[in-house]
């Protein structure tokens, strides 16, 4: 039963987890495209050397974007790790009570 529990706690918490990088990854596609809208406007408005130099500022936007979605996902995935570790943890610690209520 307990392990039951806790599969079904593992479960909710992998959903809530890729719910959030789904979110973050919404969020990151909109700069992206935020960013190439400015890039696209600006080379219209001020012609190539500007649109060039914007581009190369998109770019830019485009990698913080990215880094901060792979530094949000890899902040979950340690979240993740602690609590699956925590999980082990105390199935190991009942495990051992329960040998010792055996042996005794």
């Amino acid at each position: 039963k307990m392990e039951e529990k806790m599969k079904a706690q593992m479960l909710e918490a992998a959903k809530n987890n890729h719910k959030e990088q789904e979110k973050e990854r919404q969020r990151c596609k909109s700069r992206i495209q935020l960013a190439r809208r400015k890039q696209i406007q600006s080379a219209l408005e001020y012609g190539v050397d500007k649109g060039l130099a914007t581009r190369i500022k998109c770019a830019e936007l485009e990698c913080e974007a990215l880094v901060g979605a792979i530094e949000k996902m890899e902040h979950y995935a340690q979240k993740e790790i602690e609590q699956l570790d925590q999980q082990l943890q105390s199935k190991c610690d009942e495990e051992i009570m329960f040998q010792k209520a055996q042996i005794s």
